[in-house]
């Protein structure tokens, strides 16, 4: 069963981050609406899960890094 926990959404760049579940593993997922460019990262851990998206969403907050850097953190 997938479902999302958590989304948050940058207004300006109209990118969204959610914090899903998938079965028994946590997704990290980084979608942006212009492009319709979706990238993931599935955890084992959920603190693991999270560390990441509260990364992510601290960058969204602080305005700090582009698309192409926070993209890259899911590799």
């Amino acid at each position: 069963m997938y479902y999302t926990i958590a989304s948050t959404e940058d207004l300006n760049n109209k990118v969204t981050v959610d914090f899903s579940k998938r079965g028994n593993k946590y997704s990290v997922e980084l979608y942006k609406r212009e492009t319709k460019d979706f990238t993931h990262k599935e955890f084992a851990k959920l603190e693991d899960a999270l560390n990441l998206y509260q990364r992510l969403v601290e960058a969204i907050v602080t305005g700090c890094y582009s698309y192409e850097d926070r993209k890259s953190w899911l590799k």
